[in-house]
């Protein structure tokens, strides 16, 4: 997916006052999910085939960006999933969006915690854009337009 200059300077400065850098630096930095952006998506629905059933499961969207997002469930199933598998993620909608955009995902990372309170574990997946019809890549484009938009304000 590729910006054109303009978005990437907005992308880069909205981040630069509003997300995080990792230890590396990606093409283009992560988003955070931040509430009071009322475009940015804050769950979307994964899908995966474990042996030979396909499993849907909720997953919340920790942060997003041209390139790659991170989503985490606490759906055990999802414990099957590795680096190099891809699945299907739709971002739901939520403010004035209405379309649900869907991606052909990459995990690149797999990351697992526990919370001893309530005893329930968490599987976090960083991931890059896999295929993506020209239809769902304008709909993620413009998703991350209005994104940025309100970054600025």
């Amino acid at each position: 997916l590729s910006l054109s200059d303009m978005d990437s300077k907005a992308l880069l400065m909205a981040t630069e006052k509003e997300g995080i850098l990792p230890d590396f630096v990606r093409k283009f930095p992560r988003i955070p999910f931040l509430k009071r952006v009322n475009v940015m998506p804050s769950n979307a629905l994964i899908r995966f085939m474990m042996a030979e059933e396909e499993i849907t499961a909720v997953a919340d969207v920790e942060n997003i960006s041209p390139t790659g997002f991170q989503v985490s469930t606490e759906d055990p199933r999802a414990n099957c999933l590795l680096p190099a598998e891809s699945l299907k993620i739709y971002f739901m909608p939520r403010g004035e969006t209405y379309n649900i955009v869907n991606i052909n995902g990459i995990i690149r990372r797999v990351t697992r915690s526990f919370d001893p309170v309530s005893g329930v574990g968490r599987i976090s997946f960083g991931m890059s854009v896999g295929n993506i019809t020209d239809d769902q890549r304008a709909s993620f484009t413009h998703l991350l337009r209005k994104i940025v938009e309100q970054l600025k304000i």
